[in-house]
Formats: structure tokens, sequence, C-alpha cells
């Protein structure tokens, strides 16, 4: 009987030390096995990455230079934009996508007389200095805006790798929800943003400009979140990993929103945050993956806060020459906290407050003790005194 009260300890033992491990996340030191970089590896990396830089700014000036030309020259006209791209990308593409802008724009309520908006498919290779930005394969969309010749303009360039360019337009389904315009419709709408605002986007606030209010809706996009393994597996990633404000947010603490909406710094621009440094017109890079705190949820935090104030509040806000929250106080009357805490509640998932163990994670726990705790018995009942 003693031996058998000692299985009985050793296998409840081992069953919470199993419920731990399945709790509680593995930690440990890391071990850098790696060699050390010598001093002549560290400097031709930096004169590479300091090359390509300078390429990249030369490239981009000779893009600005060209596309804004032509971008300007369409303000004040019928449509209010222009569109185009390389002779190798097929007609029929060209033609889809310059309808469904058409459209979109006719939708939103056209484009102000004073603002050229343009529209292009644009290759890697074109105006490239070097071999490395020609080869570049990425797919992305890059947003400028800016004035020329006294005319304000904003440009989405849908930036493409060398041979892929004809394949470009089918492949925009990995950046876009619903729009072409992309944050380009709140310049067709309010006009060229304010110093203070500017900054703020080029920051990470470009991130919450992706989608016009109605193009996609972040409750439709929650439903789809949950309700779809292949959605959930894509985005939970870039969920988990969000900034702690992004939680804190989550379980409705005002400074935690206050602080993603304010400071949305996720540091998601990469090798580009020196480009953005270097190019006045360029407010940012749109890529496939999501870097800012909520995924795909927070594309139409601009687009709504313009709805729940409506148009002649918003343009006050996004034409202010102040920072990005005197401009906001000043417009809403109401902190960004405060706002952004309510936008949270009504369109995504809310954490409880605290410390804790998640539902499923104990659920699983107390099923795993019990069931060693079954075997247990069984085994001990199976034994002779």
């Amino acid at each position: 009987m003693a031996f058998g009260m000692k299985s009985w300890v050793g296998l409840t033992a081992l069953a919470m030390v199993a419920a731990g491990a399945n709790v509680l996340p593995v930690t440990g030191p890391e071990i850098n096995t790696s060699e050390p970089e010598l001093p002549e590896a560290s400097v031709h990396r930096q004169l590479m990455a300091e090359s390509s830089r300078l390429e990249r700014k030369l490239q981009r000036r000779g893009w600005v230079d060209s596309l804004s030309a032509l971008t300007i020259a369409a303000a004040g006209t019928d449509d209010g934009f222009v569109f185009g791209g390389p002779d190798r990308v097929p007609v029929d593409q060209l033609d889809k996508r310059e309808r469904r802008i058409r459209e979109e724009s006719r939708l939103l309520g056209g484009v102000r007389s004073d603002v050229g908006l343009g529209f292009f498919v644009q290759s890697r290779s074109v105006g490239a200095v070097g071999e490395r930005s020609a080869k570049d394969g990425r797919l992305s969309q890059e947003i400028y805006i800016g004035r020329r010749d006294g005319v304000a303009y904003c440009m989405n360039l849908v930036v493409s790798g060398q041979g892929r360019v004809a394949s470009a337009l089918r492949d925009l389904g990995q950046l876009e929800t619903a729009s072409v315009q992309g944050p380009c419709h709140l310049a067709a709408r309010f006009g060229p943003p304010g110093p203070g605002i500017l900054a703020w986007l080029k920051g990470g606030g470009i991130e919450f400009a992706r989608q016009p209010a109605g193009f996609t809706s972040a409750r439709n996009l929650r439903a789809f979140y949950q309700g779809t393994r292949a959605f959930g597996v894509k985005w939970a990633p870039f969920v988990q990993l969000a900034p702690m404000d992004a939680a804190r947010c989550r379980a409705g603490i005002v400074d935690g929103c206050g602080a993603v909406l304010v400071d949305p710094d996720f540091g998601r621009f990469g090798s580009t945050r020196a480009d953005l440094g270097a190019h006045p017109e360029l407010v940012g890079e749109i890529r496939s993956t999501y870097g800012s705190p909520f995924g795909p949820f927070d594309d139409t935090i601009l687009a709504d806060l313009a709805a729940d104030f409506g148009d002649e509040r918003f343009e006050r806000f996004w034409t202010s020459d102040a920072s990005f929250e005197e401009a906001f106080e000043t417009a809403f009357d109401t902190s960004p906290g405060d706002w952004m805490t309510g936008w949270a509640a009504r369109n995504l998932w809310m954490e409880a407050r605290g410390p804790g163990v998640k539902r499923g994670s104990l659920m699983g726990s107390m099923l795993l003790v019990s069931l060693c705790g079954l075997l247990g018995a069984a085994w001990a009942g199976t034994r002779e005194v």
C-alpha cells in the first residue's frame, strides 16, 4: 500500500508539472552561438546599407519629379486624378484598375478641385541607379503627399520588383481589403494635412489611414477573425506581438489607448525609416504585412474619427498647424485616449484587466490533472495488498 501511495503522489506531481508547462511560457537564457563580426565586415555592411539608401533616394527623387508633374495637372479636372502604368502590364488590367479608382472616387464624393491625385504602377527597375534597387522583388504601396507649383497632390505608387510588374495588380489582394485609393482618400476629401499631422502620419499614423469608412468594417473583420481559422493564423502573430500599450488598450485602459494613437511608432518601417527622413514627400510605405497594433482592424481609425465628429471638425483637425495631440483636443473637445478607448470597445475583442491565466489554458490544465488522477486511481485499484 505504501508503494501505491507513492505512485499516486508521483502521478499527481507529474500532472501538476505538465499543467504548469501548459500554462507558463518557456523561458531561459539565450545562447549566442554566432561568431563575432569582424570590424571589416561591419564597415562593409554599413557601407552597403548607405549605398542602398542613396540609390533609393536618387530613384525616388526621379519618380517624384516626373510623376508629380502629371498629378498636379489632374487637379481641377472632371476626374481629379491621373492613372498610369508601364507598357508591360496588360491593358485590360490597367483599364480595370482605372475603373475601380473612378468608381471609388464617385462613391466617396469626388476629389477637391485644389488637389490632384496620382495612381501609378511603378517598376523598381525604372530609374534604378544600382543593381540592388532593380532586383528588389518586394510589392508595396508608397504614399507621397506634397506641393508642386502651389498645387497639393497625393500619389499612391504600386511598386513591384523587376519581372513582376505584369502580375503586380493581381497581387494587390495582399495589400488591399477594399479601397484602391488608400490613404489618398483623405487628401481627396480634406486637402493636404497640416505639418503636425503629416509628421504623425510619417511616424506610423499612415497605418490608421489605409481605408475609407464603409469600405472595411472592423466589426466584420472581428467576426471573420473569430470564425475563420486561416485568418486567425495569418494575423494572430501581429496581434500577439503588438506593443504593450495595445494590450492595455484592449483592456480598456485610457492611457494605453492614448499612447497607441498619439505615438504610433510600431517599428515596422525597417530600412525605410531613413528613406522617410530623406524624402519630405514620402509619407509611408504600405506592405502586405501589418505592423500596427490591431492588424487590419485599425485600417479605418481616421475614417471612423471623421464619421464620429463630422467633416467640418475633422478637416479642422486634419489641416491644423499644431501637433497631433493638440490638434485632436482642439478640434474634437476630447482626448485621444478617451476617444480611442471608446473605439476599441466598439470594434475590438477586449481583454480582462490584470494578471491571470487564459480560460482555455486553465481548462486544459484542469482536464489534464483530472485525467492523470483518474489514471492513477485506476492503476492503484488494480494492485493487490
